[in-house]
């Protein structure tokens, strides 16, 4: 039977050399995340283990190492750990180290601590494995094995080797217990006995490694000399894998049950393989050529997301099997950068800038070349391993006596030399090897309480001779590969789209239009730079192709290519096309092009949109059914068809976000990321629903394309290329746990969570969170709020810390939770604690003031009692010496009664007539402003808001027209009242001369004109002590024909409103008059004007009017955004607004300076 199983065994392996396609016929790579380790963590990992609350623990060179997601921690113990295992009765992460065994717990502070359960025992061996089943824990190192009660942590039992027969391994089937000892073969332990199962001799020169769950009744082990074993309790049989001989030239050094279905065999060169049970097959191989750091697995865990964990020298590496991501970098042929992808016949093409390239499968290995890892120093070193020529039982040994148990005397017990396999290159990785003594012939198993209550009983074997080694060197980087890259020959050009149609593919490239068909290249339009094809939705066979020179069409009639340059010869770029019905939007720089269609799809109109923007960009012109939408870096637009202009659209724009990231699907979608969110235009479709948290999964993502069965391919950072499995995300679990690690306050003092009534001086306290989830997990985000405190919770935010700088007395209840990346939120935490008020706030401390308050009332009312006595004698003296004061006083003032009345009413008379005279001048002044009647004719939809401070005003505005042009200004004169008005009349007067008389219309040379009328008139020539008065003014050329409007300003700027923008054009800084640093000219600004445009010229009284709740000034911001919020209704009413607005900021304060608002809608 044994040479039958060594002659399939050879058949199989020549099968796997001939046929290598089917070792690996993996398609597309898991989900990775390489997780880096901090500073000062060892890399050394032997186990890995997940407690309830998600958090990971690793037995490392210098400890116990846990990690949450965020950060790595060492937890003290013992000795040095080398096993982990979650039980979950219990809800412990048991502990194996070096000589002692215990548990992981927490005390009251939320810290994680060791706790030694062993310490009755001494010379417990290096507990290398630990395994379970409902009633006990078993802790297992080759000199010793301890039974541990899981009901009853005190009550353990210990069975220790003879030195010469070390245990070689344990292997648990239910409440069964198996122990493999050394030259004798696999036990069964049964009560105080053991039975020796029968064949089981075939692995008693081995080490069994570790054991996996195969079913209910059966399980897999594994030996150090990488062979699997089926076993039922009562027999061995080989488990045979397709990649056997991988797995043997690998050095297998680990497994575990992935799920039901799935085993996970890692390895010491080789990576890991995941392979189902029940085949045999190898579904994926994780090693450096398919995205492993490292090949060298050290430990290997799960997690309870069924996530993989991985330790390698470079840290740590999780695999999501739950996770529908794909990953295609690993298959060899792809060079350059990633720019566009299509599913074409059930073949993926990637578009690069070195060509097109396409998915096939590996039809002979020897095709393919591939990078293989140049290993450093340390990974040259030979892996010694025994030598087995075939795998097949060893020769019948002499009869066996099975070993009664004993107790263990006291002497001291000697260790053997370690075997060379997987064991050896564990021990020799934590310490050198010891001298041993010679190898003895029998063996006792024995218990170990205080006194032996039988002699040992010996069982005589007979002595296999010393197996020989040789080196191993990797082969496997072939065989983990079972597709490629191929590339289309003809094209090496930078290839930016690609485009299915029919049987063809077309090609956009920086040298031309092309079309593979069959994998042949043949060109279409040559020497052209593509930007953009578009295929029509009106006429198939029609493609719009966007050129940096403009559009040209071609079409497919009659199996050939028809190219028309005539379309758009415009010398514009276009960067992106889209088909409206009748209509094809072009997007350029800052600007859109709309071209109408003739029914034979020829241009028959064309019309151009500018969009606002301080620097050029890129407009991309994509849509929605026939609506356009326009995309820029710094917001979304639509196209409004009723006033023919482009418009923001408010319901996409967020003025917080400054730039946004467009990326196009081959579906047609255009999906839209802010702030770090994605979003579709299309928010009906079910893909718009359920893609956006998968997208956030990957960086910077530049290309994203629908393919077959509605997988979604994406090109992202570094050149990646992954698939996202459509059918498959409903299978995905998201669920995760949160907690709340430590409460700190200010001063970096824990606090135990069973004592969280802090006292008055601890109202600074920082709550840190940890929610575990391994994916992207720095963008896992938190969120709380605080009963007592508040009743809404907080924005979400990335920081685990919740800091609060000041608590009042109070109690309080904190709730918290966290949400993933994948949008998931976990349920709910909630912490109650609370904040002793101060002495200051007791009753004692209320009592005692109030005794105080008495005792200090007592005191005073005696001694004002005795004071007033005092002050009554004095008082009465002194009222009769100022009585006769005030009899001298009042004859005095009633003379100066009578002289003061007199100088009073020559007073009121002179301020009555001054105030005659400043009405009447107010009259003339009043009569010289351009009449309603003539300013409504000329400009009709217009507001003047005139409000002078006194009964004259120094702010006047002027209105003239000559011919077709209209001349308006407002002027703000130096000084108010009767000065004011005195400049007013100067201006009014020189802008007439100046307009009416020398026709002048230019506004920069009125002012020029009016700057040295006034210069002249007040006799100004520079000099320090002559008078510097002068005019601040806006004045603006309104061309009614074309629309064309001229402004100059003094200081005093313009406001233009349009498609709900302010745009300002603002004045020199130099008033009307002298002035130190005055330019020979006024600028002289021009802008085309459209219909709706509104103009607002205004003085500073305005914006410099004192009021509101702190007395401050209106400033310019505020009246800004209240001409955006009124510019959309009716002049009139917005006079009225202004006016209304002005009066409830001034409440009760005075007015300070003129006012002056004037407005027009064109």
């Amino acid at each position: 039977m044994k040479y039958c199983k060594s002659i399939l065994r050879f058949i199989f392996t020549i099968i796997l050399t001939i046929n290598p396609l089917r070792v690996n016929s993996q398609e597309g790579n898991p989900f990775f995340t390489n997780i880096k380790l901090s500073v000062g963590v060892d890399n050394q990992n032997w186990a890995i283990a997940q407690n309830e609350e998600g958090v990971m623990f690793f037995a490392n060179r210098k400890g116990i190492l846990s990690y949450d997601g965020l950060e790595w921690n060492y937890l003290e113990s013992v000795e040095r750990p080398y096993s982990l295992i979650y039980e979950p009765s219990g809800n412990r992460v048991y502990v194996g180290c070096e000589d002692n065994f215990g548990y992981i717990t927490k005390n009251d502070y939320g810290q994680c601590l060791y706790q030694n359960i062993s310490s009755e025992f001494s010379e417990l061996g290096v507990i290398s494995r630990i395994l379970f089943n409902q009633t006990y824990l078993y802790f297992y190192s080759d000199q010793t094995l301890t039974r541990v009660d899981l009901e009853d942590l005190k009550n353990k039992k210990v069975w220790r080797a003879n030195p010469g027969n070390p245990f070689r391994g344990m292997v648990l089937i239910d409440t069964l217990l198996f122990i493999n000892i050394k030259d004798i073969g696999l036990h069964r332990i049964a009560g105080d006995s053991i039975l020796l199962i029968p064949g089981s001799d075939i692995i008693d020169k081995d080490e069994i490694i570790f054991s996996i769950p195969f079913n209910r009744e059966e399980v897999l082990f594994a030996t150090d000399n990488s062979f699997i074993y089926r076993f039922d309790g009562k027999n061995i049989e080989d488990y045979i894998i397709k990649d056997e001989e991988y797995i043997q030239e690998s050095v297998l050094s680990g497994g575990i049950e992935l799920n039901e279905k799935e085993i996970a065999l890692a390895t010491l060169t080789g990576g890991c393989v995941i392979v189902e049970k029940e085949s045999g097959k190898t579904k994926f191989t994780l090693n450096y050529q398919t995205g492993l750091p490292d090949d060298e697995i050290y430990a290997i865990g799960k997690d309870n997301m069924n996530g993989l964990w991985l330790s390698h020298e470079f840290g740590t590496t999780r695999i999501d099997f739950s996770i529908p991501v794909r990953n295609y970098n690993s298959y060899p042929g792809l060079e350059g950068n990633l720019l566009s992808i299509v599913d074409f016949n059930n073949t993926i093409y990637v578009a690069t800038s070195e060509g097109v390239y396409f998915l096939t499968e590996v039809k002979d290995y020897a095709e393919i070349e591939v990078l293989v890892k140049a290993r450093d120093k340390k990974e040259h070193t030979e892996v010694i391993k025994e030598k087995i020529p075939h795998r097949t039982k060893r020769k019948t040994r002499e009869k066996k006596t099975e070993p009664t148990i004993q107790e263990t005397p006291g002497e001291e017990r000697k260790k053997e030399k370690p075997r060379k396999g997987f064991l050896s290159w564990l021990l020799e990785k934590i310490a050198p090897p010891q001298e041993t003594e010679k190898e003895q012939i029998e063996t006792v198993l024995t218990t170990s309480p205080e006194k032996p209550e039988t002699e040992p009983e010996t069982i005589p074997v007979s002595i296999t001779p010393p197996k020989t080694t040789y080196v191993k060197k990797k082969t496997y980087a072939l065989q983990s590969i079972s597709h490629k890259f191929s590339k289309i020959k003809g094209l090496d050009d930078k290839c930016r789209q690609l485009v299915k149609f029919r049987d063809q593919i077309l090609v956009g490239t920086n040298t031309g239009l092309y079309r593979i068909k069959n994998n042949e290249v043949k060109f279409i339009a040559a020497y052209t730079y593509i930007n953009y094809i578009l295929p029509s939705r009106n006429q198939e066979g029609l493609f719009y192709i966007g050129t940096p020179g403009g559009v040209f069409t071609v079409v497919y009639k009659e199996n050939s290519w028809e190219v028309n340059r005539e379309f758009f010869k415009e010398n514009v770029p276009v960067y992106s096309i889209f088909e409206s019905g009748e209509y094809v939007w072009l997007g350029s720089d800052t600007k859109a092009y709309r071209i109408k269609l003739s029914k034979e799809f020829e241009p028959v109109e064309v019309n151009s949109y500018y969009f606002l923007e301080e620097f050029s960009e890129k407009v991309i012109v994509t849509g929605l059914g026939n609506q356009p939408y326009f995309l820029l870096s710094t917001g979304i637009y639509g196209f409004d068809t009723e006033i023919d202009e482009l418009v923001s659209i408010d319901t996409l724009q967020d003025r917080k976000q400054q730039f946004y990231q467009y990326v196009f699907a081959g579906d047609g979608q255009t999906w839209i990321s802010k702030n770090q969110e994605w979003f579709s235009l299309d928010t009906i479709s079910e893909m718009s629903k359920i893609l956006p948290k998968y997208l956030k999964l990957f960086d910077r993502i530049q290309n994203i394309y629908t393919g077959s069965n509605n997988n979604i391919w994406i090109i992202n950072e570094g050149n990646k290329l992954n698939k996202i499995l459509y059918t498959e995300i409903s299978h995905v679990r998201e669920e995760f746990n949160l907690f709340i690690q430590s409460v700190t306050n200010q001063a970096g003092l824990s606090f135990s969570f069973t004592e969280l009534d802090f006292s008055a001086e601890n109202n600074s306290l920082e709550f840190k969170i940890i929610a575990p989830y391994y994916i992207k997990s720095s963008q896992t985000q938190y969120q709380y709020f605080l009963e007592g405190l508040s009743q809404t919770w907080s924005k979400w935010t990335e920081n685990p810390v919740i800091f609060f700088p000041y608590l009042p007395p109070n109690d309080y209840l904190l709730h918290v939770r966290a949400k993933n990346i994948m949008g998931s939120i976990s349920p709910e935490k909630s912490v109650r604690f609370s904040i002793a008020p101060p002495f200051a706030r007791t009753v004692w401390f209320y009592l005692l003031i109030g005794l105080g308050i008495i005792l200090a009332v007592y005191l005073l009312i005696i001694i004002r009692e005795r004071k007033l006595q005092h002050d009554k004698k004095v008082l009465e003296i002194k009222v009769r010496e100022r009585t006769k004061q005030i009899e001298e006083q009042k004859e005095e003032i009633m003379a100066q009664r009578d002289e003061i009345g007199q100088q009073r009413d020559e007073i009121v008379l002179q301020k009555q007539e001054i105030t005659d005279s400043i009405q009447y001048a107010q009259r003339i002044q009043d009569a010289i402003l351009p009449p309603k009647d003539f300013v409504s004719k000329i400009i009709p939809d217009h507001f003047i808001l005139f409000k002078p401070r006194d009964i004259v005003s120094g702010d006047f505005y002027w209105i003239a027209q000559k011919d077709n042009k209209v001349i308006l200004a407002g002027i703000d004169c130096t000084g108010h009242g009767v000065p004011g008005a005195f400049m007013s009349m100067l201006g009014y007067s020189y802008l007439n001369e100046i307009v009416n008389n020398y026709k002048i219309t230019k506004a920069s040379l009125i002012l020029n004109r009016l700057r040295n009328y006034i210069k002249t008139a007040l006799r100004q020539t520079g000099k320090e002590d002559e008078a510097k008065d002068g005019m601040d003014m806006a004045l603006c050329v309104l061309d009614l024909e074309t629309r064309n409007l001229q402004f100059s300003g003094a200081y005093n700027p313009l406001y233009l409103i349009r498609n709900k923008k302010l745009m300002e054009i603002k004045g020199d800084k130099m008033p009307i008059g002298i002035y130190i640093n005055e330019k020979k000219s006024f600028t002289n600004h021009e802008q085309t004007l459209k219909k709706g445009d509104v103009i607002y010229i205004f003085s500073d009284g305005y914006i410099d009017q004192f009021g509101g709740g702190k007395g401050g000034k209106f400033k310019s911001r505020p009246f800004k955004d209240l001409l955006l919020d009124i510019h959309g209704k009716p002049m009139n009413k917005q006079g009225k607004i202004l006016n209304t607005t002005l009066e409830n900021w001034k409440g009760t304060n005075a007015q300070v300076d003129d006012i002056l608002v004037m407005g027009f809608r064109i």
